[in-house]
């Protein structure tokens, strides 16, 4: 665990990491069953990204209180939350433009490329914008409750 000032900080790393576990878990498992029997189970991604999200703060954060035997004060959730969104986006979109490439799909890839850049751009953003808040808020919350 990591120590600044005598104080010790949620793992970023750590969260990263399991935030691409998770992230990266979900879709993988439904488009290889996809793939294998020919039914969709597949789940919207609004509810894969926050869902994954909670899953590796939950983890991270009961780490931190089971090591520090408190949990986090309400500056050390924001400051983790804060730093913590750059980390959530950059997975996000890795997965969006790097997942199809796994499974030999970049149309897709392309397709994803095209929204975020196309007539539907304004939109897109706007989404983005709200994961972001949505993020944001989970990051902050469940790292304190996820201590209880």
């Amino acid at each position: 665990m990591a120590e600044r000032n005598g104080r010790a900080k949620i793992s970023l790393p750590r969260y990263t990491l399991w935030l691409l576990v998770f992230r990266l878990f979900v879709p993988v498992v439904t488009y290889s069953i996809y793939l294998l029997s020919g039914i969709s189970v597949s789940l919207d991604g609004l509810l894969v990204t926050p869902l994954s999200v909670v899953l590796a703060v939950s983890i991270v954060g009961r780490r931190f209180a089971r090591q520090t035997g408190r949990v986090a004060t309400k500056a050390e959730a924001r400051r983790f939350a804060v730093l913590a969104l750059p980390r959530f986006l950059v997975v996000e979109f890795l997965v969006l433009l790097g997942a199809p490439l796994l499974f030999g799909r970049p149309d897709i890839t392309q397709e994803y490329i095209y929204f975020l850049t196309g007539e539907y751009a304004t939109f897109i953003w706007s989404l983005v914008g709200l994961f972001l808040l949505i993020a944001f808020l989970l990051n902050r919350w469940v790292v304190v409750f996820s201590a209880w």
